[in-house]
């Protein structure tokens, strides 16, 4: 079968680029609203997040085949990708680092795609370890930023 991806978070596409280099003939629906986050606004980068989604477009262009952008929220993305039938294997989580929004992708993502592999990253940020604690339990550490949770 023809294997399926999420990933949510993209930003300028480079995880997108290793998933599709370590799987070169999987579909990967890339969710992420293009937005930037609370972190990238503090540190004043506007206009790095303005032109984000056209450097992912760029950067993503010789994959295009098999990346494809979705831009909304976690949330929303993976209500969207489960009412068209969308299965994945895998969802990489790569976010925000708010707890609330964290704590809702991952839900979603349990909830819809009971079967997929989940592999956290960015577990250094406590808004990120405290929902992957509470709606995962134990973790398997990939290292010490990330881990992946099998059902």
């Amino acid at each position: 079968t023809h294997q399926q991806i999420i990933e949510i978070g993209s930003w300028l596409g480079f995880s997108a680029l290793m998933l599709h280099r370590l799987n070169p003939t999987a579909t990967i629906l890339c969710i992420d609203p293009w937005l930037g986050s609370s972190e990238l606004v503090e540190m004043h980068l506007r206009v790095e997040i303005d032109g984000s989604y056209q450097q992912f477009l760029a950067n993503t262009y010789h994959a295009s085949q098999w990346i494809w952008p979705l831009r909304m929220t976690g949330v929303d993305g993976l209500a969207l990708a489960h009412k068209c039938g969308f299965h994945p294997s895998l969802i990489f989580i790569d976010g925000s680092h708010e707890y609330e929004s964290v704590w809702g992708d991952l839900h979603a993502a349990r909830r819809l795609f009971p079967e997929a592999t989940l592999v956290m990253d960015d577990l250094n940020h406590p808004g990120v370890r405290q929902a992957a604690a509470e709606l995962l339990g134990i973790l398997t550490d990939v290292d010490n930023n990330a881990a992946a949770y099998v059902p």
